[in-house]
């Protein structure tokens, strides 16, 4: 699900930021295992980047190659995509539900603020980072903006480091969770908060595709249910037609 060409990068920037973290605060780096990682990631993306499939489907897109407009039109779709979350409610709700399960819920773990201000800014630039590479990618790949599948894998990305950034900085409150029921109270509220992701742009996604694989199904073979492998002759199974729209991005 995360592997095309722009998340090796996005694992470059965790993986090395992990041992340049743990080379300066932790007392076992473990660098050995950080380069293992780091020499994967980076044979994977050169099979990927010259497999003979990558350059027929460069090919398609005779508009792509444009590096300065590339670099330009990341920035424009960076934008976009963090207006677009940044000021969805679902967002706000799902940062809420972080911080209040991080102050209220989980057990204080005391922490230099030098290095959990360090862990933040390193987390945000590389989140930063990673989906602008992931615009600047795609544009100079295709001449536009990414796909539904490619879109997806940013929205998942920024919404974990998200997460993650606001998990840190709670850490800077000291933890109010001392008693059961402040506990319990902070998990209600954690409930009601999630309801407001029932309405996310995320969940939209998944919905719709889910609407599309339906009405690929009927198309398909309106006379069969989905769980039957009875299905005739002129049927495909369900895994074929799963991977279809898989392929048209739908």
């Amino acid at each position: 699900m995360l592997a095309n060409e722009f998340t090796p990068f996005w694992i470059v920037a965790l993986v090395a930021g992990s041992a340049l973290y743990r080379a300066f605060y932790h007392p076992r780096p473990q660098l050995a295992g950080h380069a293992a990682m780091l020499t994967a990631t980076f044979i994977g993306l050169a099979i990927l980047l010259l497999s003979p499939g990558n350059a027929v489907r460069m090919a398609a897109y005779p508009e792509g190659g444009k590096i300065a407009a590339s670099f330009s039109m990341g920035l424009y779709y960076l934008w976009l995509e963090l207006v677009r979350h940044y000021t969805e409610s679902a967002t706000w709700a799902w940062l809420g539900f972080v911080a209040l399960f991080s102050v209220f819920v989980v057990p204080s773990q005391p922490r230099p603020a030098a290095r959990l201000l360090v862990l933040i800014v390193g987390l945000v630039a590389a989140v930063l980072a990673g989906l602008y590479t992931a615009y600047v990618i795609a544009y100079f790949a295709t001449a536009e903006d990414l796909a539904t599948r490619g879109r997806n894998q940013v929205v998942v990305f920024l919404l974990a480091g998200g997460g993650c950034v606001v998990a840190l900085a709670a850490r800077f409150l000291p933890s109010l969770g001392h008693h059961a029921h402040v506990r319990m109270t902070a998990l209600v509220a954690c409930g009601l908060l999630s309801f407001l992701l029932l309405d996310s742009v995320a969940l939209g996604y998944v919905s719709r595709r889910g609407v599309a694989i339906r009405d690929l199904l009927e198309r398909e073979c309106p006379e069969a249910s989905i769980s039957s492998d009875d299905q005739g002759p002129g049927c495909r199974r369900p895994q074929e037609i799963g991977q279809a729209v898989h392929a048209d991005g739908r």
